[in-house]
C-alpha cells in the first residue's frame, strides 16, 4: 500500500467511533486485523538511549513493531478460530521497551502495530486508549 492510500484516524479511539466514514460505512461493527502506523523522528542525542513505545489499551491483541522489527505483543489469538483466547489480555495495556539499537536516532523511524478485534470485547476494536 502506498503512503498516499493509508487512512488517517486520531488515536485514542475505537472503530465503533468511526463508524460514518463514506468509503468505510462498516467500520464501527468490524471485527478482524486491522494496521496503524506512524513516523517518529527521535532528537540525535538520544542515540544508545533506550526507548518505550506506550500503546494504552489495546482492543483485543496487538503485534507492534519499530522500523520493520517486532518490539513487542499483548494478547495472543486462538490460531484455529483467529479470536482472541480467553484469559489472556495481561497486561491492560501495551507498552514495549525498545532496543536502542533498532531505533534511527535523528532520522524518521516507522512505527507499526497489527490489531486484531474478535468483537469479544464491547470496546469497539483498536488503539481505544483507556481500559473499559
Amino acid at each position: 500500500m502506498k503512503d498516499r492510500e493509508w487512512r488517517y484516524l486520531t488515536v485514542p479511539s475505537s472503530w465503533k467511533g468511526h463508524r460514518t466514514w463514506q468509503d468505510h460505512p462498516t467500520l464501527g461493527t468490524y471485527t478482524g486485523y486491522a494496521w496503524y502506523r506512524c513516523f517518529v523522528r527521535l532528537p540525535a542525542e538520544w542515540a544508545g538511549e533506550r526507548c518505550r513505545i506506550y500503546l494504552g489499551y489495546v482492543s483485543e491483541a496487538d503485534h507492534t513493531y519499530l522500523n520493520g522489527e517486532l518490539v513487542g505483543r499483548t494478547g495472543e489469538l486462538d490460531r484455529a478460530t483467529g479470536d482472541r483466547a480467553t484469559g489472556d489480555r495481561t497486561p491492560a495495556t501495551s507498552e514495549y521497551d525498545i532496543d536502542p539499537g533498532i531505533v534511527r536516532c535523528g532520522e524518521w523511524n516507522v512505527v507499526a502495530v497489527r490489531v486484531h478485534h474478535s468483537g469479544l470485547e464491547d470496546s469497539g476494536g483498536g488503539l481505544v486508549g483507556v481500559q473499559y
